[in-house]
């Protein structure tokens, strides 16, 4: 079921690539399935940054309701309110990445049958079969893993960069970012995987990268709107005494007539002559 419904799909788009392609490369098939993955994912991707930027911008806050709220029940529901009052989901940012994943994974044993008859027998009546198929990228089978090690480590570094600078987004002057930890984790674990599974699914992986690191330079650049939450302008308040404003002086304008005042508290107006 899932085959017919992720698989066969991508097997056709990636054939109809393939015959539109010169000289009917594999590789560039695959370069221009990711770039249209990437468009259709376009406004998820961008709620996502802007989801992350909100949370850097708002992690001073965050630790003020740590201090204001001991209690964790207290404390997770403040941190809700937050997230509520800044439209936040706390997992806005897995979003993206588990909407790739069976695509990755479709890819994976797409390349891993080959372009046999196996595969070809799910073509659409207007997908023609192409007469050859050049499966190689500089010298690698993109149906192999990479011995030479060159895709991985150009996939982990785009990836780290795209992670640092994701993480980046939103910090003020000062601000330490947060999860490098778990940062250099999921590299490591990319790493592990990119030197087993064939070099098409690492190529996939390179060209979504570039692609998320231009998106994310855009779109960091937009201003986010924040609401403060409750612990914090009550901390405000404290820090400037009893929380209440200053009285305004009000300024009068210049006077056209003289006014005083009668013992009974009402004013009076004494007009000038020729007034």
């Amino acid at each position: 079921m899932l085959f017919r419904l992720i698989n066969v799909p991508f097997i056709n788009v990636i054939v109809w690539l393939i015959n539109v392609t010169p000289g009917h490369s594999a590789a560039v098939a695959i370069i221009l399935f990711t770039i249209l993955i990437r468009i259709i994912l376009l406004v998820p991707n961008r709620h996502s940054i802007l989801n992350q930027k909100k949370m850097q911008a708002l992690q001073p806050e965050m630790n003020e309701i740590k201090k204001q709220y001991p209690d964790q029940k207290e404390q997770a529901q403040a941190l809700m309110d937050l997230y509520a009052k800044n439209k936040i989901s706390p997992f806005g940012s897995c979003l993206p990445m588990l909407v790739q994943l069976p695509i990755l994974i479709a890819l994976y044993q797409i390349l891993q049958a080959g372009f046999g008859n196996d595969t070809l027998q799910f073509l659409y009546p207007f997908v023609a079969r192409p007469e050859f198929i050049n499966s190689n990228f500089f010298g690698l089978n993109l149906a192999a893993a990479d011995h030479t090690y060159i895709l991985p480590v150009l996939a982990i570094g785009l990836q780290l960069l795209q992670s640092l600078s994701l993480m980046m987004i939103g910090l003020k002057r000062g601000q330490k970012p947060q999860g490098m930890g778990l940062i250099l984790f999921l590299t490591g674990m990319t790493f592990l995987v990119a030197i087993r599974v064939n070099a098409g699914v690492v190529l996939y992986w390179i060209i979504s990268t570039i692609f998320g690191i231009a998106q994310q330079l855009i779109v960091g650049r937009n201003r986010v709107k924040l609401v403060h939450s409750d612990a914090v302008v009550n901390a405000d308040r404290a820090s400037t005494g009893s929380g209440a404003t200053e009285p305004t002086k009000k300024v009068s304008a210049p006077p056209t007539a003289k006014q005083e005042s009668g013992k009974s508290g009402v004013q009076l107006t004494i007009r000038r002559p020729g007034k």
